[in-house]
């Protein structure tokens, strides 16, 4: 998530610095046959690291994909003091290189900052399900000669227990994503109400991932039965095909 002008303020008062090389950030598994197709539906990030997320709480991101051009894009919801609110994050993909994206948010200002981003780890699906079930993003840009950068970690369930997120963030700093275990913040979503659409789930998202492929072919109406009456018979043909005498 971005908002600029908060970013650009925090980012005015601190140290110089670079991005690190986010192709190899990359574990093995993501360089070698990484599909985003499988990010597809519905994610609760788990935890963060945003200036622009502090005070928010129950934060999601709608995956959906394009196969054609490769495009993710991701509904992201959180909520400030009881308010919903939404970004449209847009990760455009990288030609030559898998997982690797640059990330540009709609919303006022967002025109003026662009965030290369990683996919840094994702883990297979559970129960069968084709769709990824963890998630690891770091994004990073350089204005006003500081490094901004975000890190993103979400689950296909709203909890998720703390060994199994620990690790997740301790892989995190150990593909070098340039920041501490102390530095990423929780996600809240002791409150939050599990949105009620189909891809709530995994397997909702393999439904609705089909249900889309198919849509096209089902669109078209099937052709309505042929008319038999008398006044829509060809030049005088008889129902059954034979000709009508002549009088």
């Amino acid at each position: 998530m971005m908002l600029l002008p908060k970013l650009l303020v925090l980012a005015s008062g601190a140290a110089a610095a670079t991005c690190p090389d986010l192709a190899a950030l990359r574990t093995p598994r993501v360089a070698a046959s990484f599909d985003g197709a499988r990010l597809e539906g519905l994610w609760f990030e788990q935890a963060f690291v945003d200036v622009a997320q502090v005070g928010s709480s129950c934060q999601t991101l709608d995956f959906s994909y394009s196969r054609a051009s490769g495009l993710l894009s991701a509904n992201f919801r959180v909520t400030y003091a009881g308010l919903p609110f939404t970004i449209v994050e847009n990760y455009s993909p990288n030609r030559t290189d898998r997982a690797l994206f640059v990330k540009k948010a709609q919303m006022p200002g967002a025109g003026l900052l662009t965030l290369p981003t990683a996919v840094v780890d994702v883990s297979p699906g559970r129960n069968g399900s084709r769709l990824y079930s963890e998630l690891i993003m770091y994004s990073c840009t350089t204005k006003l000669g500081a490094r901004i950068s975000e890190l993103v970690i979400a689950t296909r369930t709203p909890t998720v227990d703390d060994a199994a997120l620990a690790r997740l963030e301790a892989l995190a700093v150990a593909q070098g994503v340039g920041m501490q275990a102390s530095q990423i913040k929780r996600s809240n979503h002791t409150k939050c109400k599990i949105p009620p659409h189909p891809e709530a789930t995994a397997e909702g998202a393999v439904e609705a991932g089909a249900a889309a492929e198919e849509g096209a072919a089902s669109a078209r109406p099937p052709d309505p039965p042929p008319d038999l009456s008398a006044g829509a018979r060809d030049d005088g043909a008889e129902a059954d095909g034979t000709a009508a005498p002549v009088l």
